[in-house]
């Protein structure tokens, strides 16, 4: 990056006695009066007073105090009211900064820049700025650009405006201007000055190699270095390294052709070819979203013709290519409209879904909808919403399912996406939460108490809200049913039951109505005292 350091003032006075040849030719402002005047007043508003008697003589008027309307009046330049404008910044790409007296600031749209700003971009960052006549200048990234002189003169549309370009590329855009009027539009380099009057242009200068060129788009410009000029056309460039003279202009390669390039793109980044252009050693290659290219939100050089761009989001873009050759001058532009249709829409989730509860030892189903363009799709499943830690991870599967059964009792959260042809991958879908319970336990009859003539058979509780189907059986295959029931609490009670071997099973049912499975048949003894009649279960 160029260091702008004491040498400044000795650089300024030496292009400015350069700016001198370049300008030698007087320039005037030529004006047409709509209405009778006088010279007093003709030379307060536009000029000075102490200027009238020459301004009479230079334009031959007879009376200074009565001058007929349509009389064309004409004043030098230098004689006009001077008055210092600045520069706004009217659009940004990324955050370059303007520097000022050793302070840095954030660039933001609609800043003024004046008179000893320096502005400075950075990788992928540009500004796009307009003068005060109109013009426009694009200063693109790793660029530093100090305004020397913004200068417009007081009602008459006249600009004297003066940057230097110590290093990076700037886009020029300048307003035509009639020569008569005398605009003045310069931009200096430390090895060259170019200056032009209405016309499109490209200026580079490379602080490394203290190469600067210059590419004509509309009009001429002239461009001076070692105390030698050249004017260069349009479609036309030359370029001048330190000490040197301008090389003799020449012509710009012309557009590649871009006809190769499709019109939507599905993958983003994307990596797509071109046809080579003849004697192009590289290719500049610019991204906007207007045509105009007014800000550029990615610019890159290539080696081949080969498009890759960065990651962008779906949308519209226009694409600027050109050819570069053996002396560095980049080509005339060719410009394609595109379409990005790179968004992978994350599959719908169909199961599980927030309601589901998966009992353990069971399958866990998950199943979602293919989206578009979809080739395979990355499962997750943890047991944290923010999948800091991953229990699943499935990144690669190529149906629309996944089952497992080996998850523990827990909550889990699981989401997926889609993977395209390439392997590229789309957001997530949204995480959805299941849960997986464990299986109720069979409980186990752990006591048996007599009371009179009362019988009790007591468990132990496991969950509260749980119920318990008993069951009581003559034989361990649960054949000769004596009877079952369903009771809420850890027991059951008998008046009477006949002597004897008998087998008792439960199976206990979770508060959402699931039954695990019954326990193993369970003996037991009723002493002989007991009658032998059967009464209804009780509660204990």
């Amino acid at each position: 990056m160029f260091v702008w350091k004491n040498c400044t003032l000795l650089f300024i006075c030496y292009l400015f006695l350069i700016s001198l040849t370049l300008n030698a030719a007087p320039r005037f402002w030529t004006f047409t009066l709509q209405s009778e005047d006088n010279l007093w007043n003709i030379s307060l508003q536009y000029s000075h007073t102490r200027y009238w008697q020459q301004i009479q003589q230079l334009n031959n008027i007879p009376d200074p105090r009565k001058i007929a309307k349509g009389t064309t009046i004409k004043i030098p330049v230098e004689w006009l009211n001077l008055v210092t404008s600045e520069v706004k910044v009217v659009a940004l790409q990324g955050h370059p900064i303007v520097i000022e007296k050793n302070r840095q600031t954030p660039l933001s749209v609609n800043m003024a820049l004046k008179n000893g700003n320096t502005l400075r971009t950075h990788a992928q960052e540009n500004a796009l700025l307009q003068f005060v006549d109109g013009s426009k200048m694009l200063v693109k990234e790793n660029s530093q650009l100090f305004f020397a002189e913004l200068n417009t003169y007081a009602k008459t549309g006249i600009t004297n405006t003066h940057v230097i370009l110590q290093s990076g590329s700037v886009d020029n855009m300048v307003k035509p201007t009639k020569a008569k009027e005398g605009s003045h539009y310069q931009i200096s380099t430390p090895t060259a000055i170019m200056a032009a009057r209405g016309t499109q242009y490209r200026v580079n200068f490379s602080y490394a190699e203290k190469v600067a060129s210059t590419e004509v788009l509309q009009g001429s410009i002239s461009t001076q270095g070692a105390n030698q000029t050249v004017l260069v056309p349009k479609n036309m460039g030359t370029v001048v390294r330190q000490g040197q003279a301008p090389i003799p202009p020449k012509p710009l390669l012309p557009p590649p052709n871009l006809s190769s390039l499709p019109q939507t793109i599905n993958d983003s980044p994307a990596n797509l070819s071109f046809s080579p252009l003849i004697n192009a050693t590289s290719y500049q290659i610019e991204i906007a979203k207007e045509q105009s290219f007014s800000t550029l939100i990615y610019s890159t050089r290539s080696t081949t013709p080969t498009l890759i761009t960065p990651k962008l989001a779906d949308g519209y873009y226009f694409v600027r290519i050109r050819g570069i050759d053996r002396d560095g001058l980049q080509g005339l532009d060719a410009i394609k409209g595109f379409n990005i249709d790179a968004r992978l829409l994350p599959p719908t989730t169909i199961s599980p879904t927030s309601t589901t509860v998966t009992r353990e030892n069971s399958v866990a189903s998950f199943k979602w909808t293919p989206p578009p363009r979809a080739s395979a799709y990355h499962l997750q499943v943890s047991n944290s919403p923010n999948f800091q830690s991953l229990i699943i991870n499935q990144a690669r599967l190529l149906s629309p399912s996944f089952n497992i059964k080996t998850l523990p009792p827990n909550q889990y959260y699981w989401r997926v996406a889609t993977l395209n042809s390439t392997g590229r991958s789309g957001d997530f879908s949204p995480p959805v939460a299941f849960i997986i319970k464990a299986i109720p336990k069979s409980p186990r009859v752990e006591k048996v108490e007599f009371k009179g003539e009362n019988l009790y058979l007591l468990w132990r509780q496991q969950t509260v809200g749980q119920k318990y189907h008993f069951q009581i059986a003559q034989d361990q295959e649960f054949i000769v049913m004596i009877s079952q029931t369903i009771v809420a609490q850890p027991s059951v009670g008998f008046s009477t039951l006949a002597a004897g071997i008998y087998y008792v099973r439960i199976a206990t049912i979770d508060p959402d109505g699931y039954k695990g499975p019954f326990g193993a048949p369970q003996a037991i003894n009723v002493p002989a005292w007991y009658d032998p009649i059967v009464k209804p279960f009780k509660g204990y």
